[in-house]
């Protein structure tokens, strides 16, 4: 090879690639590429590029060869072990101190390829150790010399160094087993990182005397980037867990463990005040990583923490850093940061440690975060009225009220013990509870206008930008939270709402009569946001959510007042008369209730005088929300949710009450003019009625609501779908429709009750009939009246559905059972009409989800024949489509009939019944013969509907492995099997455990069988195949180890012959003859025995868990061996 024209043929190829895209053709671009390309691969490059690098005046040739270098080291390294190596990278060392005029990223390529030929030869008498003591040299050097440009020289080789021994994603492919790059790791973790790290801390102590220059901006970065390499460093502690083995594809760890043998360094270095030192010298730079590194530290645990007295040492020092940031404005970029520090020490440290602080440590981090919570919700108000996109002191907020109340509850017995500390927390929650209504509050009661530049809105502004989440969801948790922190001082808080809401709704009055006569008005705006927050929080500080999410009342209010006759009379009256005779001096319950109760009356008042175009319906939806959380809770209270109830709640409220009732009316004449008057506002009739919804979910209350005329009145505009019900939208009526079958189930008079329920089905069951039956109905089947007709009748069915209880499941399933011999008339002639196919579906999937469960045999088999006549209807009209040619908007009844059938599964695996079984399985492969052709893979990158059809695929093979086997058609089964061997690699973990149960259904039914049959076999050597590939390879998920090893036991069993010759296509894979015979010792532990037929099929619990614990070892030894990078 003539250096010299090889010099300049890559120069030439160097200029035309580099060349902008007017200057060459293309064809002479690819030609340069190719090249490079072809010099890559040369036989044995290393003497070229040796010259190249001394001899080349290009950068870009220079960097070429460096990489040729590296690929080619890993390439051709069995010949080059030994000196060869050594003498390699001892000149790439040198050339890179040397050369003192090279590019950066040049550097970082020469020094990256060390740091692979080091680990390369990681376990031989050189390298790793001589490149170690070349980087101390460095150092010493780059300290003694003061040269900037040596010391980022050394800082980039240990970046490689760290990149390379991670053994994570960002280390080189040098095609060894992960057996290697583990043990090089664990290496590189007992020898030299604690050496590295000191070296790094020793640095960062440069930077602490001063603020760092522009010149020495980049170097501070890089040792900054450094110490959160190993501050989030995988640790190897003991023994591997079973499932990183293999796994190269580890993350960042989100806590700080390091080994025993770092705690000196950790504790006595003052890592942490360096840290904070940094951070403070520079603050206006945020790009600084030094709180990043910080919130790693925050998380200390592991061995090291072992020693208690350094650990309460090492805290107490990080919370008076952090009690600096008190008295400082806080910077955008640093807050996110901050809140993490808190956060980690809180939920990383155990309770123990925090109870052995001292008393005067503990309050100043008690101190801190109450101040940093306070300074992010009043930036977080700024942030909100500026309409910034990123939601940077919003999102820190959050985080550090969760600490907060983690804090509280957490260490409750702590504070108890310490009263001091104790009634601080006490003082801070009220403080955070009172700062959180002043964001959310416009002057003179909060700071809500003032934006991030001094600004303030007025009600000429523009209106609200319209968020797709109802600040009630997206701020639940926050919600929920503040609620906590408010009933530390329960009385205090309650009477601040009270108050707050008492002077809104005021002013809402008077603003309302102003506008009424045309007198001009200021901040109404405001004031409808304000009682918008004042209604989110106020409810949240009255209830809490249990684990349904069903509103309960707090234990901090069980023991609110004690009862007084005298003052519950008070509170009665005040109440009933809606604030207008003698106010309770301290029932602030009733005082908020009643604020409400007006609120309420006001919006009454404006409908009938024709402005409501005064109104907000934001706030019209907030006032059903919190009527619906207060009746859930207060309004005659399931006494068992409870273990202890304040005996005053009891008897303002409960069953036997004079307020219960009154109140139960009030709500219904609120929802009555709700729906007559909000008829263009989805979402306060959706929460209308949801209010009516929570009434009826009690029994005593629905026994109350069916005596009550305005109720009656809602539930015949329901049965005959008049406006406004025909109008409303269609969640909305399914939950009216719910509630009025709800009351009527719960009303004890039966005749009564079984004439109204005629009344409700049969007009819907009439209307179609009317249209089934007549011809010139069918003809108008698109017409705007007949569809509303349709759909309504639908959407009332499904609501009496979702009604089902107990007492009335009887009653429901006979009314019901002729609207399925309906809905499959109605699905021929809709069958284009999606909205229409999907209610149908939606009736059929609501059925199985809330009535199936009471249903006898007999019922069952009657909505089973129901359905395949469904499914038979559907599947006509469904003939020719496929994944490419089903429309993203017809989704939705494809994922519909997937659960219909699950739930159909499900329930028969649930009863154990055979009948049951074989007919629920005769509808799952009738429903699987439209549904598989249609799932395709374009189809299955929809998460919902994928996780839906292997979920049913796994639950037939359950059920019923012969019919999943057998009945189904060959081209049906053949798509299966595909789709599951795809489901295997391609998406979720959840889904690939379903797909190994699935084959583990299939692969025991084949081996049970006498002969072989084709269909089963071709299968049975597919999954084989596919599973083995699967279990050597990185994605594998071990956390399915135990659904593997079943899989893999009966596929084996299945055909021990093709087995084998897999095992040998492995081998012969396998070029080392080492990992041949590590290999081969780990399959030679499986026992013939172990693959059994008939030791499989009747397997118990204790046989599978022994085979999956010798299969977990077999899988470690051969993951070892043959996951590569």
């Amino acid at each position: 090879m003539n250096m010299d024209n090889v010099l300049r043929e890559l120069e030439h190829a160097a200029t035309v690639l580099l060349s902008g895209p007017h200057e060459v053709t293309n064809t002479q671009r690819r030609h340069a590429d190719h090249t490079f390309q072809a010099f890559k691969r040369s036989p044995n490059p290393f003497e070229c590029c040796i010259f190249l690098l001394e001899n080349s005046s290009l950068d870009y040739v220079k960097y070429q060869a460096v990489c040729t270098i590296k690929e080619a080291t890993v390439r051709l390294w069995p010949s080059l072990k030994g000196e060869r190596g050594s003498q390699l990278r001892t000149f790439l060392m040198n050339y890179v101190v040397q050369k003192h005029n090279l590019v950066n990223y040049l550097k970082e390529q020469l020094m990256q390829t060390v740091a692979v030929i080091s680990k390369l030869s990681c376990f031989e008498s050189y390298s790793l150790g001589e490149t170690m003591q070349e980087l101390s040299k460095l150092q010493w050097e780059a300290r003694s010399k003061e040269s900037v440009e040596m010391k980022m020289l050394y800082l980039s080789l240990i970046e490689a160094l760290l990149y390379e021994f991670s053994g994570g994603v960002k280390s080189s492919s040098i095609g060894l087993s992960w057996e290697y790059h583990h043990k090089c790791k664990v290496l590189f973790e007992e020898r030299y990182m604690l050496s590295i790290y000191q070296l790094l801390i020793r640095d960062l102590s440069l930077f602490c005397d001063g603020t760092v220059s522009q010149k020495e901006k980049p170097l501070l970065l890089k040792v900054l980037s450094l110490l959160y390499s190993i501050y989030s460093w995988n640790f190897i502690h003991d023994k591997l867990p079973y499932t990183l083995v293999g796994k190269f594809a580890q993350m960042e760890a989100t806590v700080f463990k390091p080994p025993s043998d770092w705690a000196e360094e950790v504790f006595n270095g003052n890592c942490v005040g360096m840290l904070y030192k940094v951070h403070a010298l520079n603050r206006n730079h945020s790009d600084l990583l030094a709180l990043q590194c910080l919130v790693q530290l925050a998380a200390l645990s592991g061995p090291t923490i072992n020693d208690e007295a350094p650990m309460l040492a090492y805290m107490a020092e990080t919370i008076r850093h952090l009690a600096a940031f008190r008295t400082e404005s806080i910077h955008v970029h640093e807050i996110v940061s901050l809140s993490s520090i808190v956060f980690n020490m809180i939920t990383t440290h155990p309770t123990p440690l925090f109870e052995k602080l001292e008393e005067t440590v503990l309050k100043s981090f008690i101190e801190t975060i109450a101040a940093l919570i306070m300074a992010s919700a009043r930036s977080a108000a700024q942030e909100e009225a500026a309409q910034e996109e990123d939601k940077v002191f919003e999102e820190s907020f959050e985080k550090l009220l969760d600490a907060w109340c983690r804090l509280r509850f957490k260490f409750e017995l702590l504070l108890k013990g310490t009263p001091s500390v104790a009634e601080l927390i006490r003082q801070y929650c009220l403080s955070v509870f009172m700062t959180y209504l002043q964001c959310h509050l416009f002057p003179s009661d909060g700071i809500r206008s003032t934006t991030a530049n001094g600004m303030v809105c007025t009600d000429d502004d523009e209106e609200y930008e319209e968020l797709d989440e109802d600040d009630r969801d997206r701020f639940h948790d926050v919600l929920m939270w503040i609620g906590m922190c408010g009933r530390v001082d329960v009385i205090q808080s309650l009477n601040i709402t009270a108050k707050l809401m008492e002077d809104r709704v005021a002013l809402l009055v008077k603003s309302v009569q102003q506008m009424a006569s045309n007198q001009p008005v200021t901040a109404y705006r405001q004031i409808h946001e304000d009682l918008h927050w004042l209604l989110l929080i106020s409810i949240n500080l009255l209830c809490e959510p249990n684990e349904d999410d069903r509103a309960l009342i707090p234990e901090d209010l069980f023991d609110y007042a004690s009862s007084d006759a005298v003052g519950d009379e008070i509170s009665v009256q005040y109440i009933l008369s809606l604030g207008s005779s003698q106010s309770p001096a301290n029932d602030h319950i009733a005082r908020l209730l009643v604020a409400v109760l007006r609120l309420c009356q006001i919006e009454n008042d404006a409908f009938q005088a024709g402005f409501v175009h005064l109104l907000s319906p934001q706030v019209g939806s907030s006032l059903m929300f919190w009527l619906s959380e207060f009746a859930s809770a207060y309004v005659m209270p399931r006494e068992a949710d409870y273990w202890k109830l304040s005996v005053r709640l009891i008897l303002l409220f409960g069953g036997d009450s004079t307020l219960a009732p009154w109140l139960i009316e009030f709500c219904v004449a609120k929802i009555g003019s709700n729906l007559a008057v909000w008829l263009t506002e989805e979402k306060v009739l959706q929460d209308t009625a949801r209010l009516l919804l929570t009434l009826t979910q009690n029994r005593d209350r629905s026994t109350a609501l069916f005596n009550m005329a305005s109720f009656l009145t809602i539930a015949e505009k329901v049965a005959t779908n008049v406006p406004p019900v025909a109008t409303m939208p269609s969640g909305a009526r399914k939950m009216l429709a719910e509630a009025v079958v709800l009351v009527t189930s719960a009303k004890a008079d039966s005749e009564r009750k079984e004439q109204f329920w005629n009344m409700i089905f049969s007009n819907f069951s009439q209307k179609l009939d009317a249209i089934i039956g007549q011809e010139e109905l069918v003809a108008q089947r698109y017409t705007e009246r007949v569809i509303s007709e349709v759909c309504a009748a639908f959407e009332g069915f499904i609501g009496f559905s979702k009604a089902s209880r107990l007492f009335n499941a009887q009653m429901l399933f006979t009314h019901l059972l002729p609207r399925f011999e309906q809905s499959v008339k109605i699905l021929d002639i809709y069958h284009d009409y999606s909205e229409v196919v999907e209610l149908v579906l939606e009736l059929y999937l609501s059925t199985s989800e809330h009535l199936i469960r009471f249903f006898d045999h007999t019922e069952l088999e009657q909505l089973f024949q129901s359905t395949l006549a469904m499914l038979q209807v559907y599947a006509k009209h469904s003939q020719g489509r496929n994944g490419l040619n089903v429309e993203e908007e017809q989704h939705e009844d494809v994922k519909l009939l997937l659960q219909i059938l699950s739930k159909y599964a499900g329930e028969a695996i649930l009863r154990d019944d055979v009948a049951t079984g074989g007919n629920a399985t005769d509808v799952v492969v009738c429903g699987l013969h439209i549904l598989v052709p249609i799932m395709t893979l374009e189809l299955l990158q929809f998460p919902d509907l994928c996780t839906e059809y292997y979920s049913l695929l796994n639950l037939l093979g359950q059920l019923s492995p012969k019919k999943l086997c057998l009945n189904l058609y060959n081209e049906t089964f053949v798509a299966l099997v595909e789709s599951v061997r795809i489901g295997l690699t391609q998406f979720t973990s959840e889904v690939a455990g379903f797909c190994l149960d699935t084959i583990h259904s299939i692969a025991i039914f084949t081996s049970s069988q006498e002969t072989v049959v084709d269909h089963l076999i071709k299968a049975v050597h597919l999954f084989l195949e596919n599973l083995l590939t699967n279990l050597v390879s990185d994605n594998f998920d071990m956390d399915l180890l135990i659904s593997a090893s079943l899989a893999f036991q009966a596929l084996v069993a299945c055909d021990q012959r093709f087995y084998e010759e897999q095992v040998n296509r492995l081998l012969a894979k396998q070029g080392d003859a080492q990992g041949q015979q590590l290999l081969l010792a780990a399959f030679n532990e499986f026992s013939p025995s172990d693959f059994a037929v008939n030791s499989i099929s009747a397997a118990k619990t204790k046989t599978k868990i022994s085979f999956s614990q010798k299969f977990e070892q077999f899988l470690i030894q051969i993951r070892r061996v043959m996951c590569t990078k």
